[in-house]
């Protein structure tokens, strides 16, 4: 039996969001960051402050819940589908995926301390 991969890219939660880079230093600093290992360098220091920054009232960070609603709509069977979360950072939208209903969610993030993160959650099936 195959399962369905769905793939939810922070591609899309990069569109969908409006953060200002001035709100938040880190972000601007990734955006302007010239090579992998930099911009991995920032999200393992943003990590630890990641969600509430984003959480911020001011901020009306809905983009892991229109992620998680886009990849569940294009799904016949959440519970039964397997989604890869690639660029799963912290976990915002493996836990929106999880309170949806999708049972079998694996993520994938350049940075260490992000995946920490996202491992407290409780959403993940496997992290890497």
């Amino acid at each position: 039996m195959t399962l369905p991969v769905r793939i939810v890219s922070t591609s899309l939660i990069n569109m969908l969001t409006q953060i200002p880079a001035n709100n938040l230093a880190y972000l601007a600093q990734a955006r302007a960051s010239l090579n992998v290992q930099d911009c991995m360098t920032i999200y393992d220091k943003w990590a630890a402050t990641y969600n509430d920054e984003v959480r911020d009232e001011a901020q009306s960070y809905v983009a892991p819940v229109l992620v998680a609603q886009v990849a569940l709509k294009s799904s016949n069977n959440p519970a039964k589908s397997v989604i890869l979360d690639a660029g799963c950072g912290t976990g915002l939208v493996g836990q929106a995926l999880a309170m949806a209903g999708a049972k079998a969610i694996d993520g994938l993030d350049l940075s260490p301390a992000m995946l920490t993160v996202a491992n407290q959650t409780g959403s993940y099936r496997s992290l890497a």
